[in-house]
């Protein structure tokens, strides 16, 4: 009786540690997953960042043109009257 016990005691703490080993491999696989998500929204960013970069530049360059354009139609008077 006593080996009956010891035994189904053994294979009780066989199963929670392969259990565990399972669940560890879960969970690093999980967290392999979500290293994947961030490094994607990363890259994500990444190209909005330079869309936004290039989308700044082109206004830059527009406020530059219509200075120019706008200062040519209507020349200020430098301080004479």
């Amino acid at each position: 009786m006593l080996n009956t016990i010891a035994t189904r005691k053994h294979a009780l703490k066989q199963k929670v540690d392969e259990l565990e080993d399972t669940l560890l491999q879960l969970k690093q696989q999980l967290q392999k997953e979500r290293e994947a998500e961030q490094h994607e929204a990363i890259d994500h960013l990444e190209e909005y960042l330079e869309q936004i970069n290039n989308k700044y530049a082109n206004l830059q360059g527009f406020w530059k043109i219509l200075r120019k354009e706008i200062s040519e139609l209507l020349p200020i008077n430098s301080g004479k009257k």
